[in-house]
């Protein structure tokens, strides 16, 4: 996974600035941005509830930070049940998207900074994974990690979030929510729709995302509507196939 996704360990103290809270109902909102490696800075808000109840949430989505937690959102729900909530603009999303919209966006979505990425040997899934991880250390530095935080994606940032979970533990639950099938999905269609800023150049002679879920087993993993590499939904008997090993894994587990 380090080699493929030329994924780099943050190393020394959290760098964060973090401003005013924003008041909201049942909770406060702050924005703020950290250090990752090669000096990029992740914005991200932060949210904390009034009581809070259960653990953190780092949520990543391809709509971006602002829309994760802007009312009536999954983020906004998370934050009332009282779930301390880290909105990342992981990279290539939200903010740190690029900012040259074209008529292809709707089927390739970032499509342009992915292959940049790409491009410079570093893949948007490795810079997503190191953005995850270190937002596991503010809430840590914040003191709202605990024994573990619950990892939430929604759409294409479901596969950084998975390799992130598979390398570190403090991601003690996971859920994706209309995230890629898998890589042997992608290469089987002719078709694709929006997933350039999951792909890790050589992966499938190594491994694929369901052997991934099967490493964050016996931690909670929970697959919501999984989609398929031209954007259709995936059939359950789809999922079933290709997570046969995942499930197993979870099975001798004990999970």
């Amino acid at each position: 996974i380090r080699t493929l996704t030329r994924y780099q360990t943050p190393g020394g103290a959290v760098d964060r600035e973090i401003g005013p809270p924003m008041r909201r109902d049942g909770y406060s909102v702050r924005t703020l941005t950290y250090g990752a490696p090669g000096g990029r800075r992740v914005p991200a808000l932060l949210a904390v509830p009034d009581t809070p109840r259960g653990k953190a949430v780092l949520l990543v989505s391809e709509q971006g930070a602002s829309a994760a937690l802007r009312p009536r959102s999954d983020g906004d729900a998370l934050a009332r049940l009282g779930h301390a909530v880290l909105a990342v603009d992981a990279a290539g999303f939200g903010s740190t998207a690029g900012q040259w919209p074209g008529y292809a966006d709707n089927w390739f979505g970032p499509d342009k900074l992915a292959w940049l990425a790409v491009m410079t040997g570093e893949p948007l899934v490795g810079l997503g994974i190191e953005d995850i991880l270190r937002g596991l250390d503010v809430l840590a530095d914040q003191h709202l990690l605990g024994t573990g935080c619950i990892g939430f994606a929604e759409g294409i940032t479901g596969v950084a979030l998975l390799h992130a979970a598979a390398l570190d533990t403090r991601l003690a639950e996971v859920i994706v929510e209309g995230g890629l099938t898998s890589y042997e999905a992608v290469a089987h269609t002719p078709i694709h729709r929006r997933i350039m800023a999951g792909v890790v150049p050589g992966v499938l002679g190594k491994y694929d995302l369901p052997d991934l879920a099967a490493c964050v087993a016996p931690r909670p993993l929970t697959l919501v509507n999984l989609r398929l590499p031209a954007g259709l939904p995936a059939l359950l008997k789809e999922v079933r196939d290709a997570y046969r090993y995942a499930v197993e894994a979870y099975a001798a587990g004990g999970a």
